[in-house]
């Protein structure tokens, strides 16, 4: 159950609020720029590696460049 529990705060939570989906809400509490999640990997390092990397190329057709 525990472990259930943690994916599921760290599915719909954490990456939904680091995504910045939450920041319309203006609560600082929820805000993509300031939440800190109880992960091994610090929010700014998920968040260059997801957003940046990882959805530079989501829905680009045609062959991904390696990143550098």
């Amino acid at each position: 159950m525990l472990t259930t529990a943690e994916v599921l705060e760290n599915r719909e939570l954490d990456h939904n609020i680091l995504h910045g989906q939450w920041d319309c809400t203006r609560d600082p509490a929820v805000h993509s720029t300031t939440w800190e999640w109880d992960f091994r990997t610090p929010a700014a390092a998920w968040k260059h590696t997801h957003n940046d990397l990882h959805h530079t190329w989501t829905d680009v057709g045609g062959p991904r460049p390696r990143p550098r």
